[in-house]
């Protein structure tokens, strides 16, 4: 993975906020249903720095909803959050910060996913590239 450019070395010293990036910021999101869909691709070249997520899913039926970051090969590199649901509920929802964030490298995505035709799942990215 690569270090995040904004390091400095004097981190001790700091008084205030924290530096601010060098990279482009990322606010992407996605729905699902009965389906997996791409929330983000990290692009060829870069990194991106994952900071919040966030699922929120209405269940008229019954199934699975999830949130996971695959990584080039498809691969399940991580699962942030899954729910097995019964049902006949209308609306909840999930958030996660990560700081220091989760560096995702290139070509690696973020996916939601609904297991049932009547359980909307919906999924936000926020974060950087660099």
């Amino acid at each position: 993975m690569a270090l995040m450019k904004f390091r400095e070395p004097n981190q001790v010293k700091w008084q205030g906020v924290r530096p601010a990036h060098n990279g482009t910021q990322v606010l992407d999101r996605a729905s699902a249903t009965n389906g997996t869909t791409t929330i983000y691709t990290v692009p060829a070249g870069n990194v991106f720095y994952l900071c919040y997520v966030s699922l929120g899913y209405y269940a008229m039926a019954a199934g699975t909803v999830q949130i996971v970051i695959r990584d080039s090969t498809a691969a399940l590199r991580a699962m942030l959050y899954s729910d097995l649901l019964t049902g006949g509920f209308d609306g909840i929802g999930k958030a996660s910060n990560f700081w220091p964030p989760v560096e995702l490298d290139a070509l690696w995505t973020v996916k939601i996913s609904s297991s049932a035709p009547g359980l909307s799942v919906h999924g936000t990215v926020f974060g950087w590239v660099e």
